[in-house]
């Protein structure tokens, strides 16, 4: 069964969305002006402390950036060996 959306933004709207302008900033050097959900992860998975910096950049977080990554993504999660 086909659905269709009650509602869709138009073109202009989603391309000045926030998020669209920024997956384009990431997507750039890969795909000019084709900013895709898969790119934007596919970057933030290769380069997480990139990903970061940018997003601090283009979507105005505010706050303090601090002095470095607070999570290691290459780290375990959970311990080797649980203890009782």
């Amino acid at each position: 069964m086909k659905t269709t959306p009650l509602w869709s933004p138009s073109a202009e709207t989603v391309e000045n969305f926030a998020m669209a302008q920024f997956m384009a900033e990431i997507n750039a050097p890969h795909r000019p002006n084709r900013p895709s959900n898969s790119g934007l992860h596919a970057f933030s998975i290769r380069e997480t402390e990139a990903l970061w910096a940018k997003t601090w950049d283009c979507l105005g977080v505010i706050g303090e950036r601090g002095d470095g990554p607070h999570l290691d993504l290459r780290r375990k999660f959970a311990p080797q060996e649980a203890s009782v």
